[in-house]
């Protein structure tokens, strides 16, 4: 009897646990300059290169977010991702 009732708690604590992991808000990088669509995206190294990479990503989750760096243009200013008045 004693076996069912551990099982049973520790069977619970697995669920438990997974719900707490996939309510985990991440941060999803983008580097146009430095990233790459082929990565994971979840790191400042691993970045995607492109917003839309980002985007049709099938990780996302409720209070996930995106952070896009800047970099510099050819000239040496600083160039910001252009979204082109496209809804995201």
């Amino acid at each position: 009897m004693i076996k069912k009732y551990i099982f049973f708690f520790l069977l619970s604590s697995l669920v438990v646990g997974q719900s707490e992991t996939a309510s985990t808000p991440m941060v999803w990088w983008v580097d146009l300059k430095n990233g790459n669509d082929n990565s994971a995206g979840s790191t400042e190294v691993t970045a995607f290169k492109t917003i839309h990479k980002a985007l049709e990503s099938n990780s996302w989750n409720s209070g996930d977010t995106i952070k896009v760096k800047p970099s510099l243009a050819s000239d040496g200013t600083l160039s910001y991702y252009d979204f082109k008045n496209e809804e995201i």
